[in-house]
């Protein structure tokens, strides 16, 4: 299966090319490295999450692949060790006139990935994640079911988030709220709260666990709070599967 048909397409000319210098190490960062290429005019931040191969033309295998964290518009940072790229590998020490090529592994629409995996098997000897690499929902809606995708991406998901919070109840006196969820069968929330998400001491508490989805948007009311509840926060977790 080629990449082409899988995953988002690379625009010419624009995520491959040459390096016009040779590659230096972070001056704010000895884990980062810095390429650059002149020619271009990025948009500042358009590929921070995507991989990279900066020698593309000598690594035709495709083993080095390097997390960017930044981009102007001529300089790529990646995540990287310096000694192995310079002295422990010098034939692989990027520099000037080095082909690169930059990936992106989120599928693309159409994908033969998209609901090709599976959400559970008990012959499979590991647990699915409740969330992909971008912490989206890892069960979504994609072609024609709601089935995990391959990959670690899932295609056109939505992050966990609680859209509305609001009093009800005879005096007001209950919290209720509504996030946005999964609503692949079988899908589990957690639901927590805390006086000071800042404090050094203070923990979360579960209010509640493995609350059901109800499709698309999923509504939980806290009937818990005291007379002078102060301050309260809420955030909302995956439960189990």
């Amino acid at each position: 299966m080629s990449k082409e048909s899988v995953v988002v397409g690379d625009p010419p000319g624009e995520w491959d090319g040459t390096w016009s210098e040779d590659c230096v190490l972070s001056q704010n960062n000895k884990y980062q490295v810095i390429f650059e290429d002149s020619s271009k005019n990025w948009a500042p931040s358009e590929f921070v999450g995507k991989f990279i191969n900066p020698v593309a033309d000598l690594d035709l295998e495709q083993h080095r692949q390097f997390l960017i964290v930044s981009n102007t518009s001529s300089t790529i940072t990646v995540w990287a060790d310096w000694k192995m790229i310079t002295e422990d590998s010098p034939d692989l020490w990027v520099k000037e006139e080095h082909k690169y090529q930059i990936y992106d592994f989120h599928l693309r629409s159409g994908s033969p990935c998209i609901d090709k995996g599976t959400n559970s098997d008990p012959g499979i000897p590991f647990n699915l994640p409740s969330i992909d690499k971008d912490e989206n929902h890892r069960i979504w809606y994609g072609n024609t079911s709601w089935t995990v995708d391959m990959g670690a991406f899932e295609f056109d998901s939505e992050p966990l988030a609680i859209t509305n919070i609001e009093r009800t109840g005879d005096e007001g006196t209950d919290i209720e709220l509504t996030w946005i969820s999964s609503p692949a069968a079988g899908t589990k929330y957690d639901v927590w709260y805390c006086e000071d998400p800042y404090s050094s001491t203070e923990g979360w508490s579960k209010l509640d666990e493995n609350v059901l989805t109800e499709g698309s948007t999923t509504t939980w009311t806290d009937t818990s709070i005291p007379p002078d509840p102060g301050h309260r926060f809420y955030k909302v977790s995956y439960g189990s599967y």
